[in-house]
C-alpha cells in the first residue's frame, strides 16, 4: 500500500482549509451566542419561555461534528507547522479550547434537560451564563486568526504570500511511503510485528497528533453513549422530575394491592397498581392532559388507567379523571389506578407517558418518557395490633399517616340524649336529641355509644370524606363480640346525627348487652387496630 505525506496538500490548500475552519468556527459562534442569550435573558427576566425539545433547540449534533472537524484540521495544520518549524501555538490553543467546548456543550445539554424538569434559582442561572461567556468570547479571536489566514493577510507582515512561500513545498513533502504485507503465511506474524513497531515509533514522534485523534474518538463515543442513556433513552426513577409538553411530572411512589381502603378484596382475579403522580403546569395557559398519554408496561403487556376504581383508593390520594385540566402554575397530586390480572408478574413495571408523536414514511412513531416503578407491596406487612380504652393509638403505619385516635369510653343503652346548640338569625338556643334504635328493630337492637378523640393528618385527600368522628368509624370500623363462647362480627349501622359531637352512636344487636367480650376493630387497608371495650 502506498501512502503520500499530506504536507504538500496542506500547504497548497492552506487558505481553503482555513476558510473551511472559519465557517465551522462562525457556526459555533452563532450557536453559543444563542445559548449565552438564553441564560442572559433568564437572569434579566427571572424566567424562560418553554419550548418542546429545549435542549436540541440550542445544542445539536452538527455543533459536535463541527468541533470534531475543527480539532482534526487544527491537528493536521499543527503537524505541518511542526514539520516546517513554524509557530504552532495557535493550533494547539484551538485544539485545547474546542476540546473544552465539546465537554461544555455536553454539560449544557444536560442543563437544558434539567431546566425542563425543575426551577433554577437566579444565582445558579447566573453561574451558567458566566461559564458559557467564557466558552463564547474566545471564539471571536480564533475566528479572526482563521479569517486572516483564509484571505492571505498577515497582520504583522502585510504579506501572507511571503509567509506561505516560506512553508516551501519540497520533494520530501510528496514522498511516498510503501507498506508491504507478505503473502506467505509464515511471514504474516513477522509483518504484523514490524507494522506495529513502525506505528509505535510514528506515534511516539507525533504524540500530540495521536492524542488529539484518540481524544476526539473518545469524545464522540462518550457523547453517543451519554445521549443514548441520559437523554434519548433515559429511564427515570421515582421522585425524579421529567417534562412532557410543559407539564413537569414526578412519580412520588407506587403501590400494589388487591384490597380497598377498608381491607376488602375488590375482585378475586384482579390486583391493582396505584401510581402517585405530581403534576405542575409550566405553560402560560391552561393545559389538558388526555388519559391516552399514560400506559403501564409489564413485559410485553400494557394496561390503560381505569377510573371506575378510584373510589376504592381514596386513602392513597385523589383519583385522576379523564381530560384533567391544569391552570398556569398549578401543581396537583393525583393517583392513577391500573387493573391487572392476579397472576401477572410485577418484578419489573414501567410507567410510560407519550412525549411526542411524529410521522415518518407514512407511519406514526411515538417517543416516551419512562419511569421504573419501585412498588410498595400492600400484600405484605399486614399487621394487627391490640389496644385498651384510653390508649393513644398512632395510625402512622397505615395510609392515614400522622393520624391519631383515642377511645375514651363506651356505653350501651336503648336510649341516649345528646345536648347541643343551634342558632337562628344570630341567636343561639339549647337543644336535645334522642338517639335510639329504629322502630323496626326496637326489640332486637340497642345503641352502643363511643366517646373518642380523633386527629387526622391534614395532608390527606380522604379528609374530604371524614368531617366528623361518625364518618371515620363508619368508614373503617366494625364490632367484634363474644357471647356464649361464640365469636361474632357485626358490620355496624352508624347513626348519623346532624349535630356536632365527639360521640359516635352505633345500632347493634340487643344480645351484645350480655356479651363477655366487646371489641372495636379499625381496618385501614393492610393494618388492623383492635380496641378492647369489654
Amino acid at each position: 500500500m502506498i501512502i503520500k505525506k499530506p504536507y504538500a496538500f496542506l500547504i497548497k490548500h492552506f487558505r481553503i482549509i482555513h476558510l473551511i475552519l472559519s465557517v465551522c468556527i462562525l457556526y459555533l459562534v452563532t450557536k453559543t451566542h444563542s445559548i449565552f442569550t438564553f441564560f442572559n435573558d433568564y437572569v434579566k427576566n427571572g424566567y424562560y419561555t418553554f419550548t418542546n425539545n429545549l435542549q436540541t433547540s440550542y445544542i445539536n449534533l452538527y455543533m459536535f461534528l463541527s468541533i470534531i472537524f475543527i480539532i482534526t484540521l487544527s491537528a493536521f495544520i499543527y503537524l505541518l507547522m511542526r514539520w516546517k518549524k513554524k509557530s504552532r501555538i495557535l493550533y494547539i490553543s484551538i485544539c485545547l479550547f474546542y476540546f473544552s467546548l465539546f465537554i461544555g456543550l455536553l454539560i449544557y445539554f444536560n442543563v437544558f434537560n434539567t431546566i425542563l424538569n425543575t426551577t433554577f434559582d437566579i444565582r445558579t442561572v447566573r453561574a451558567y451564563r458566566d461559564i458559557i461567556t467564557i466558552l463564547y468570547i474566545p471564539q471571536y479571536l480564533f475566528l479572526g486568526f482563521s479569517v486572516i489566514r483564509a484571505i492571505g493577510f498577515d497582520i504583522k507582515k502585510f504579506d501572507f504570500g511571503k509567509d506561505l512561500k516560506e512553508l516551501d513545498i519540497k520533494d520530501e513533502d510528496r514522498e511516498e511511503i510503501e507498506v508491504t504485507f507478505g503473502q506467505d503465511n509464515y511471514k504474516l506474524k513477522r509483518s504484523f510485528r514490524r507494522i506495529f513497531s513502525e506505528i509505535k515509533y510514528y506515534a511516539i514522534e507525533n504524540k500530540f497528533f495521536f492524542a488529539v485523534i484518540c481524544g476526539t474518538i473518545l469524545l464522540v463515543i462518550s457523547f453517543i453513549f451519554y445521549r443514548s442513556l441520559s437523554v434519548v433513552n433515559k429511564r427515570y426513577k421515582e421522585t425524579e422530575f421529567f417534562n412532557v409538553n410543559g407539564i413537569v411530572f414526578k412519580v412520588n411512589n407506587s403501590f400494589i394491592t388487591d384490597t380497598d381502603y377498608r381491607g376488602n378484596t375488590i375482585l378475586e382475579n384482579k390486583k391493582y397498581i396505584v401510581v402517585s403522580l405530581t403534576m405542575e403546569n409550566t405553560n402560560p395557559g391552561r393545559t389538558s392532559i388526555t388519559t391516552d398519554s399514560f400506559r403501564l408496561f409489564i413485559g410485553d403487556n400494557f394496561y390503560n388507567p381505569i377510573f371506575s376504581k378510584n373510589e376504592y383508593f381514596k386513602d392513597l390520594g385523589e383519583g385522576y379523571g379523564k381530560n384533567t385540566i391544569l391552570q398556569p402554575a398549578e401543581e396537583h397530586v393525583y393517583i392513577m389506578v391500573f387493573e391487572i390480572p392476579k397472576e401477572e408478574e410485577t418484578s419489573k413495571v414501567l410507567f410510560r407517558m407519550i412525549d411526542n408523536v411524529s410521522l415518518f414514511k407514512g407511519e406514526l412513531s411515538a417517543k416516551y418518557k419512562e419511569v421504573s416503578l419501585n412498588l410498595q407491596n400492600y400484600f405484605d406487612n399486614e399487621t394487627t395490633k391490640e389496644f385498651n380504652i384510653k390508649d393513644g393509638i398512632s395510625l402512622e403505619e397505615s395510609t392515614l399517616n400522622k393520624s391519631e385516635i383515642v377511645i375514651n369510653s363506651y356505653d350501651i343503652n336503648d336510649l341516649f340524649t345528646e345536648n347541643y346548640q343551634y342558632c337562628i338569625s344570630e341567636k343561639c338556643y339549647d337543644g336535645t336529641k334522642q338517639i335510639k334504635a329504629e322502630a323496626l328493630g326496637k326489640d332486637i337492637r340497642t345503641i352502643l355509644k363511643l366517646n373518642l378523640d380523633l386527629e387526622l393528618d391534614n395532608s390527606l385527600y380522604i379528609n374530604r370524606f371524614i368531617t366528623n368522628n361518625t364518618n371515620f368509624v363508619s368508614m373503617f370500623g366494625e364490632i367484634l363480640y363474644t357471647i356464649n363462647g361464640e365469636k361474632k362480627t357485626y358490620k355496624m349501622n352508624v347513626k348519623n346525627l346532624d349535630i356536632e359531637t365527639k360521640n359516635v352512636y352505633l345500632e347493634v344487636p340487643n344480645e351484645i348487652k350480655n356479651a363477655t367480650e366487646i371489641k372495636l376493630k379499625l381496618t385501614i387497608r393492610n393494618k388492623e387496630y383492635i380496641i378492647k371495650l369489654r
